[in-house]
């Protein structure tokens, strides 16, 4: 995890983006995130 200011979130593997909060207007759901990971 790292750190970030001004209420951004973003999930990144391998230095892509593969969330970001500000895309999806919300934050992943439960599991989402980990599926995320596992699927890239």
């Amino acid at each position: 995890l790292v750190g970030g200011s001004g209420g951004i979130f973003e999930i990144r593997q391998n230095g892509n983006v593969i969330w970001k909060k500000e895309r999806s207007g919300s934050f992943p759901a439960d599991g989402e995130a980990a599926a995320l990971i596992s699927n890239t």
